[in-house]
C-alpha cells in the first residue's frame, strides 16, 4: 500500500516536476503537490496546514534553493527539505546541509528521492515526538512547581554543594517565616537567623546527612522575621542521586501557633468547668463517642450510685 504524502515543490520547471512526482510513485508514495516558483507563493502555500515535505530545486529565475530554504526556516515548520539539482557543486551542497537540508540529490539520481523522503519523514517524526514528550515533561513541570508555590504549608529546598543555601522558598515559607522570597534564595541559615538558632538548624542538618532518615519536629520554636517566636512542625527529608549522594535538603513547615493557642484556652476552659461542676450540689457526667461514663462531677449524694459512683465508668 503506498504512503500518503504531501509535498510541497519549489520547482520552476513543470517537466521537471513530473519526473520528481514519478520518482517518488515509483518509491511507494501516494503524492499530492502544489508547485510554486516564487518565494512569495512558497509563503502563502507554506502559510496552508497539511505539509509533510518540501523538495526545491537548485536553480531558479527568481530565487535559489537556500532561498527556499531560508524561508521554510522562517516559517517555523520543521519539514523535511531535499534539494535536488541539475549541477550542485560539492561546497553549495556542503552549505545547504549545513543550513539545515535534510539531502541534496542530482537530478539524474533521482532513484534515491523516494528512500532519502522516508528517511527524513521517519526522523522528522521523531522529531515531533521528542517535542511533543519534552513538551509534556515541562507541562508535568509547570504542574508540580505549581502545586508546590500554592500549597498551605511552607516549603523550602537546600543545595548540599552549594553550601546549603536556598534553592526553593514558596509562597507559604514568606508566610510563616516572614522572609521575602528574594531574601530568602541563595542564603543558607546563618544568613537568616540568629547564631544560635542557626547553628542548631546546621547541625540538624549534617546530622540528617549522615544519618539519611526523615527528621520530624512536632512542636519546634522558629524565629520569625515579623512576628517574632512561633511554634512550628517541621519535617526535614535529605535527598540523594542515584549513586547515593545527598544533593538537598528538603523542609516541610505547619505553623502551629495558632493551634497549640486554641488547644491551650479548651484545656483552660475544660479545667474551669470541672472546677464550677465540683462546687456544685447537681450531678454532672461526661460520655465518651460510645455513650460510656468517662467522669462523674458534682455532689455524691446525688448520684444514683451515692459513694461507689466511680463502678460506673467505663
Amino acid at each position: 500500500m503506498n504512503t500518503p504524502v504531501k509535498v510541497l515543490l519549489v520547482e520552476d520547471s513543470e517537466d521537471d516536476a513530473m519526473l520528481v512526482l514519478a520518482a517518488l510513485r515509483r518509491g511507494g508514495f501516494e503524492v499530492a503537490h502544489e508547485r510554486v516558483d516564487r518565494a512569495d507563493a512558497m509563503r502563502e502555500a507554506l502559510a496552508r496546514p497539511g505539509w509533510d515535505a518540501v523538495i526545491s530545486d537548485y536553480n531558479m529565475p527568481s530565487f535559489t534553493g537556500l532561498d527556499a530554504l531560508a524561508i521554510l526556516k522562517a516559517s517555523g515548520l520543521d519539514l523535511p527539505f531535499i534539494l535536488v539539482s541539475g549541477i550542485v557543486g560539492e561546497e553549495t551542497a556542503v552549505l545547504a546541509m549545513k543550513s539545515g537540508a535534510g539531502d541534496y540529490l542530482m537530478k539524474k539520481s533521482l532513484a534515491r528521492l523516494a528512500p532519502a523522503l522516508k528517511r527524513e519523514l521517519q526522523e522528522a517524526a521523531n522529531r515531533g515526538g521528542q517535542r511533543q514528550t519534552q513538551e509534556e515533561q515541562r507541562a508535568m513541570q509547570r504542574l508540580l512547581d505549581n502545586i508546590v508555590e500554592n500549597i498551605p504549608t511552607a516549603v523550602h529546598l537546600k543545595s548540599v554543594a552549594d553550601g546549603y543555601r536556598v534553592v526553593l522558598w514558596n509562597k507559604a515559607a514568606e508566610a510563616v517565616y516572614g522572609v521575602p522570597r528574594q531574601d530568602a534564595l541563595g542564603r543558607n541559615v546563618h544568613d537568616l537567623w540568629p547564631k544560635d538558632d542557626a547553628d542548631r538548624f546546621h547541625a540538624a542538618d549534617l546530622e540528617m546527612i549522615a544519618g539519611g532518615r526523615m527528621q520530624d519536629f512536632p512542636n519546634r520554636a522558629a524565629q520569625t522575621k515579623d512576628r517574632g517566636e512561633i511554634r512550628v512542625h517541621m519535617r526535614k527529608v535529605a535527598l540523594f542521586d542515584d549513586g547515593g549522594k545527598a544533593t538537598h535538603l528538603l523542609a516541610i513547615t505547619d505553623d502551629i501557633t495558632a493551634q497549640l493557642a486554641d488547644q491551650a484556652r479548651l484545656r483552660e476552659s475544660e479545667a474551669r468547668f470541672r472546677s464550677l461542676t465540683k462546687l456544685s450540689s447537681d450531678w454532672y457526667w461526661e460520655q465518651d463517642e460510645e455513650h460510656r461514663f468517662v467522669d462523674f462531677s458534682g455532689g455524691e449524694s446525688a448520684t444514683p450510685w451515692g459513694p461507689d459512683q466511680r463502678k460506673a465508668l467505663g
